[in-house]
């Protein structure tokens, strides 16, 4: 074996676990958004994000950041709604409005992500279905 099929192989090896690793976390932020706990999802979506980051262009990584760090800054109104709520309490309105504000950024961070992936070739295009064979 040459060295260049060498590192032919090793390379697709790397990628293949990266894409496995990446639908791993897909799949633990889906069950993490279906649970309603909202600081997981964003939290795996973070690491999600790390893992494709080499990829992306200056003006994707910075437009990511932006949307990380005010979602960074309204988590921590989420923790106090969950918490007030786990305890039986009316959390005042304002706790409210925040926590609604970070449910709108993790959910548009969450879209981004994905169609960054898709622009990357992590999803393939859909098949044509209609063929059915037995």
């Amino acid at each position: 074996m040459s060295e260049e099929d060498n590192r032919t192989g090793v390379s697709w090896n790397i990628a293949a676990a990266q894409s496995k690793h990446i639908f791993n976390l897909i799949s633990r932020s889906t069950t993490a958004y279906l649970d309603g706990n909202l600081g997981k999802w964003f939290q795996i979506l973070t690491a999600l994000r790390e893992m494709f980051n080499y990829t992306l262009n200056k003006d994707e990584r910075k437009s990511l950041s932006k949307l990380e760090k005010k979602a960074k800054y309204y988590k921590r109104y989420w923790v106090k709604y969950s918490k007030l709520i786990s305890e039986g309490q009316e959390p005042p309105k304002e706790i409210i409005i925040k926590n609604n504000k970070f449910s709108y950024i993790v959910r548009k961070y969450s879209r981004k992500i994905m169609d960054l992936l898709y622009e990357l070739g992590y999803f393939p295009d859909k098949e044509d279905r209609t063929n059915l064979g037995f």
